[in-house]
């Protein structure tokens, strides 16, 4: 529990939403009380708030771009609220599910990813380095992986640590990533 709000779970703070903000800008247009802000968010989407005021002899252009920029902050707020309600719902959504007639499997959804790789080129040399583990050249340095069936020109070398490199044939890496 959040000391300073006694809420329990996810929320959306003034923090997190200054946090989000990389740039503001106003503007008065000449010969009226309105003032408008823009707020640039990180991802460079912009939110706009405005003021006015009734009668030009109280127009005050610090209060203008405080309000302007108050009702902008608070589309940022839903925005941001809308998206972590959107993150907790696709989370709840994609639990783990028991698979019947096959006792304690469970149905994952995979997480997107990317993947570093290497497509194994003509005139490239695959050498045994001994079981299920091969070597090869790649860019002036060796790169030893792991392959259990035969490596052909087309198929990857897929890096994912420097322990953990493995050969995909072609069909399933295409099958699997956007090539």
């Amino acid at each position: 529990m959040s000391k300073e709000t006694g809420i329990n779970g996810p929320t959306i703070t003034v923090d997190h939403i200054n946090s989000v903000i990389v740039d503001e800008q106003y503007h008065v247009f000449a010969g009226t009380t309105l003032t408008v802000c823009v707020l640039t968010l990180r991802n460079g989407f912009t939110v706009t708030g405005e003021s006015a005021c009734v009668d030009p002899a109280n127009f005050d252009a610090e209060k203008g771009r405080h309000y302007a920029r108050e009702q902008a902050f608070g589309k940022i707020w839903m925005l941001e609220g809308y998206l972590l309600r959107d993150q907790l719902h696709q989370s709840a959504a994609t639990a783990p599910v028991p698979i019947e007639g096959k006792p304690g499997f469970m149905t994952y959804q995979g997480k997107p990813t990317t993947r570093d790789a290497y497509c194994v080129q003509p005139g490239d040399v695959i050498e045994s380095a001994g079981e299920a583990t091969y070597r090869t050249v790649i860019e002036g340095k060796a790169v030893e992986f792991k392959a259990y069936e035969q490596v052909n020109v087309g198929d990857y070398i897929v890096y994912l640590t420097d322990s953990d490199i493995y050969h995909c044939r072609a069909d399933v890496f295409h099958e699997r990533n956007i090539v």
